[in-house]
């Protein structure tokens, strides 16, 4: 499984430092999401035969793009919401 730095758990980081006070590394954070989430639209799904959900995909029909694309939506409100 590839790693990845930024993730739907990344939101929790920010409001974290931000209650740290640690608001440059906030809007770091912020801006980083952001780039992902537009990364990720721009890239095709793939089947990560090494991931946990692969048990998933033998059981139930699931479209990876769908998805990809559904985790896309959610990263990209993400940083909107964080920057309010």
């Amino acid at each position: 499984m590839s790693p990845r730095s930024y993730s739907e758990n990344t939101y929790y980081s920010v409001l974290a430092a931000r209650r740290l006070g640690e608001t440059a590394y906030a809007d770091e954070l912020v801006t980083g999401l952001a780039a992902h989430a537009e990364l990720l639209a721009r890239t095709p799904a793939e089947i990560d035969y090494f991931a946990t959900s692969l048990p998933a995909l033998l059981l139930f029909d699931e479209d990876p793009q769908a998805r990809q694309d559904l985790a896309v939506e959610l990263l990209r409100a993400q940083p909107r919401l964080a920057r309010r």
